[in-house]
C-alpha cells in the first residue's frame, strides 16, 4: 500500500538451494521500501554453496506468476555480451530495471512507480 509520503512495499522471495534442508526450500521473504519515483533494490541470496559452483540463471517473478519477469543469464561459452544477458519481459520495467550480481546481487528498479508494488520472487540456477 502506497502511504502518504509514497512509500512503496515490496516483498522480495528468495528461493534457496535444492541442496537445503526441506524446511529452508521453503524460501525467505525480506520488505522491501522504496519511495515512489526514487531507486528500490531488491537484494536475491546466490551465495554459492560450493567454490567450484557458480551461478547460472537468475530470474525474477512477480505475484505467484509462472513466467518470469525478468532474466541474467551468466552461462558460460554463451557469445552475449554482457548486457545481451539481461532479459526483461515485463515491458513496464524496460529501461528502469537491471540486476546487478556483484557482491550484493539485486535487481535495482528506477524510478520505482507504485505500479512496481508487489511480491517478487527470486529463483537463482547453479551449473552444480
Amino acid at each position: 500500500m502506497l502511504s502518504p509520503r509514497g512509500i512503496l512495499a515490496l516483498v522480495c522471495y528468495f528461493l534457496l538451494p535444492h541442496s537445503l534442508t526441506h524446511a529452508a526450500k521453503k524460501g525467505v521473504w525480506r520488505r522491501v521500501e522504496a519511495v515512489s519515483g526514487r531507486e528500490a533494490v531488491l537484494p536475491c541470496e546466490v551465495g554459492v554453496l560450493d567454490s567450484s559452483d557458480m551461478v547460472f540463471v537468475v530470474l525474477w517473478y512477480t505475484n505467484g506468476e509462472k513466467e518470469p519477469i525478468y532474466s541474467y543469464d551468466n552461462r558460460p561459452g554463451r557469445l552475449q555480451a554482457p548486457e545481451d544477458r539481461h532479459t526483461i519481459k515485463k515491458q513496464l520495467l524496460e529501461g528502469r530495471a537491471v540486476f546487478r550480481p556483484g557482491q550484493v546481487p539485486a535487481m535495482h528498479i528506477k524510478p520505482v512507480l507504485m505500479t512496481d508494488q508487489a511480491n517478487y520472487t527470486c529463483r537463482v540456477d547453479f551449473r552444480i
